[in-house]
């Protein structure tokens, strides 16, 4: 696996670009029919929430693109391996998974 210093501008430039792309085509016409530019049916609206998942992916699936096109499969699998390495103990995940849900609960609770 490369070092951070290695990482050449036209990759982050790549990678940001493929990111941009990906999520924008995914979430542009949802964002245009909301400041009222065009109008979108009822049943296309329905997909905001999908629409807005996947384009959270844009992230990933741009830098599997570039590990793909430069490392190969090989590459791709590198990078999933690495990627869940625990390198904390697991109670601590467990604590995290455990706390976080209620916190969030209780914000919401409080907005209502």
């Amino acid at each position: 696996m490369k070092e951070i210093n290695q990482i050449s501008s036209r990759n982050v430039g790549s990678f940001f670009l493929l990111t941009f792309i990906y999520s924008w085509l995914l979430w542009l016409p949802f964002v245009l029919s909301g400041v009222g530019v065009i109008q979108l049916s009822a049943s296309v609206v329905s997909f905001v929430t999908p629409a807005v998942m996947l384009g959270a992916f844009g992230p990933l699936l741009s830098a599997v693109i570039l590990i793909a096109h430069k490392d190969g499969c090989s590459g791709v699998k590198n990078f999933f391996r690495n990627a869940f390495i625990l390198h904390v103990k697991p109670i601590y995940y467990m604590w995290a998974l455990y706390n976080e849900p209620k916190k969030l609960d209780d914000k919401i609770l409080k907005i209502s």
